[in-house]
């Protein structure tokens, strides 16, 4: 482990802008590793991974140190209690660490930051873990709510909501996958290279390939450094998509020459698929709200080079007159409370609550009103996001279908998070 930087110094500072600050997880671990991308791989990767499993399990976590301590977890000094955290998921989690490491680092690191006074506290909790870890029980599935804040860190408002639209064993099921880790997954930008062509390219650079079984162009990747790295990344033979918003932007089935609008497209993922679908022949306009979420699409937009995406800002809640009636497709994948993706962003659990699910939902309804009016007769109308509640989905699909007479519902899907996918809803419905 290198001697210039501390791995577990900047995991915590990692925590402590996300548990402190409110920032985004996803965000502090890409500015990170971006920033130590001279480190070796093996230590950018135990930064992601103790990162993201401290965060994802910290509600266990929390339990099993209240379980020891004599001083509870909201009663800490935030570096104390993340670090506490992090040398808990170590024990716990981590067999390559030896205990005695994930104690000692937490304890330097303590005296390090000014809590000298608080070392023999956090060694004796520490050590108490290390010899009762076997010994704590954890609440009974009875105590539903209970079980899922501790087993699976969801929590109890978030149960709460997910009670509402879904059964217990469906909720359980929702816990286990937000657990698993996710393989990043690339789609092949088949207008520049075959996929067969791309999977012999990274396969020879030592990265592990697997096709999805839903789509051939969606290659599940592992084994490899970073993303801007591989071969054909810089050439845009590949760009990064889930699994569940392929399928939103299949379902459509664009036409070549299509006029297409896309209204909330950062980072361009889904405009970039439609371009391909299309042949490149057409009209793509990629929007967003800010110039910096513009910014992110032209980056995604120049390096595939498909040249039928125009992106440009334009706030998706004020009406385009000139779109009115004209648009073959409007792709409406819109603002959420983003549960369907808190395996990759496990900090949305800790935030999302009732009334902002509310207003999301009303956010979404007054979206639809508005670019509803861009599709022509015949044209076609996507409604999607990346959770899971009714509030924000088919609720609102009901809802704009009982206002709109002139729209019929063409196919709907709910996916709920699995080892693979992330959680996703799309509908797909047609102005007649």
């Amino acid at each position: 482990m290198t001697n210039e930087v501390s791995l577990r110094e900047i995991v915590l500072e990692m925590l402590l802008m996300v548990t402190k600050e409110g920032k985004s997880s996803h965000i502090v671990v890409n500015d990170v590793l971006s920033k130590y991308a001279y480190l070796p791989k093996n230590e950018r990767s135990f930064i992601k991974r103790l990162f993201m499993g401290t965060l994802e399990d910290m509600y266990e976590l929390d339990y099993v140190i209240n379980k020891i301590s004599s001083t509870r977890t909201n009663k800490m000094k935030p570096i104390i209690l993340n670090l506490l955290r992090m040398a808990t998921y170590q024990i716990l989690y981590m067999d390559s660490v030896p205990d005695n490491a994930a104690v000692n680092e937490a304890v330097n690191l303590a005296g390090k930051r000014g809590f000298k006074n608080l070392k023999g506290f956090m060694n004796g909790v520490l050590r108490n873990i290390i010899r009762k870890k076997n010994e704590i029980e954890y609440p009974s599935k009875d105590k539903f709510e209970d079980y899922m804040e501790v087993k699976y860190s969801v929590p109890r408002e978030l149960v709460g909501i997910l009670k509402a639209d879904y059964s217990e064993d469906e909720i359980e099921s929702i816990g286990i996958a937000s657990k698993v880790e996710r393989n990043v997954v690339i789609r092949v930008n088949t207008a520049k290279i075959s996929t067969e062509d791309c999977i012999e390219k990274l396969k020879k650079a030592g990265v592990k390939v697997e096709q999805s079984e839903k789509f051939k162009e969606a290659l599940i990747i592992t084994g490899y450094d970073t993303i801007e790295s591989l071969p054909g990344y810089a050439e845009g033979e590949f760009y990064v998509q889930d699994i569940s918003s392929m399928e939103a932007i299949n379902a459509i089935g664009l036409e070549k020459g299509a006029n297409v609008v896309d209204v909330c497209a950062a980072p361009g993922g889904k405009s970039i698929m439609a371009a391909i679908l299309m042949g490149n022949e057409g009209s793509i306009v990629a929007r967003d709200i800010s110039e910096s979420k513009v910014e992110r699409i032209k980056e995604n937009v120049d390096r595939v080079g498909l040249d039928i995406i125009k992106p440009e800002v334009c706030d998706a809640l004020i009406e385009d007159k000139s779109m009115i009636n004209k648009m073959d497709v409007v792709i409406a994948d819109l603002p959420c409370s983003g549960i369907g993706v808190i395996a990759k962003k496990p900090d949305i659990k800790y935030n999302v609550n009732l009334k902002e699910v509310s207003e999301l939902s009303l956010l979404q309804e007054n979206i639809l009103d508005t670019v509803s009016k861009y599709v022509k007769n015949g044209g076609k109308l996507l409604f999607s996001t990346c959770t899971i509640t009714k509030a924000e989905n088919v609720k609102n699909r009901e809802k704009f279908l009982s206002k709109h007479s002139d729209f019929e519902l063409l196919e709907e899907k709910q996916i709920l998070p699995n080892e693979i996918q992330d959680g996703f809803y799309y509908a797909v419905m047609r102005r007649v």
